[in-house]
């Protein structure tokens, strides 16, 4: 078995993007009457199954 890349390692400038990314979505969710932050959580859960990323459902799950 392969360990995983160290994407932070790698790439910190386009993790730090990600990263940033995530925390405004997450705080437009939290701020939003119509949509909650459950249903983002919910959609990345979507996005991963659908991507057929393993790691990534054991994350958002």
């Amino acid at each position: 078995m392969t360990a995983r890349a160290n994407y932070i390692g790698l790439a910190p400038k386009a993790m730090q993007i990600l990263l940033n990314q995530e925390a405004y979505l997450k705080e437009q969710f939290s701020d939003s009457s119509i949509l909650s932050t459950a249903l983002w959580e919910l959609l990345k859960l979507r996005v991963s199954q659908i991507n057929q990323c393993a790691f990534c459902v054991d994350m958002h799950s």
